[in-house]
């Protein structure tokens, strides 16, 4: 699902709060990540929400004299101050409701 917001977090939007907090916990992924994901995973943690970060499925945006890469990798460890974080591959894997054929858990 997409949320529109007015502000960095997800939670800025009530569907998005009325639907996490029946669920209890999501995934995040998008654009800016060092600015919304990381606002929406400081905002789940507050709420007692687990979340995941995507990490290969979002961006961050350069700095002054600091290439994208290197800011998405210093947003990708704050994120996991206050979220699990893994790759799409990974949480597929470990969100499905049946094993994968040929694929071992461990």
């Amino acid at each position: 699902m997409v949320f529109e917001r007015q502000q960095p977090s997800c939670y800025s939007n009530q569907l998005f709060e009325s639907v996490v907090s029946q669920a209890g916990s999501f995934a995040i992924a998008g654009l800016v990540a060092e600015e919304t994901c990381l606002a929406t995973a400081i905002d789940a943690a507050r709420r007692g929400h687990r979340v995941t970060f995507l990490n290969d499925a979002s961006a961050s945006r350069s700095r002054p004299a600091t290439d994208a890469a290197s800011v998405h990798v210093l947003a990708t460890k704050a994120i996991e101050l206050f979220a699990d974080v893994a790759n799409t591959g990974q949480w597929l894997v470990a969100t499905s409701q049946r094993p994968l054929k040929g694929h071992r858990y461990g």
